[in-house]
């Protein structure tokens, strides 16, 4: 059977408070929360460097 991947086309959503994110969270931590939660996000970023910022601080798996 094949992987379900579920969650959202961004992150960056203050409004999201509290529903998803807790009321106190700071914003740079709402993708490391998401993760938690979610399995997927899309990210729309460009970097001349090749590698996305944000992956170096998630864990996979």
């Amino acid at each position: 059977m094949g992987k379900l991947f579920a969650g959202t086309s961004g992150f960056a959503y203050p409004a999201w408070k509290p529903a998803f994110y807790p009321e106190k969270l700071a914003a740079k931590k709402f993708l490391p929360h998401s993760a938690t939660r979610l399995n997927a996000v899309e990210v729309n970023y460009i970097t001349r460097s090749g590698a996305c910022p944000w992956s170096l601080r998630l864990a996979t798996g």
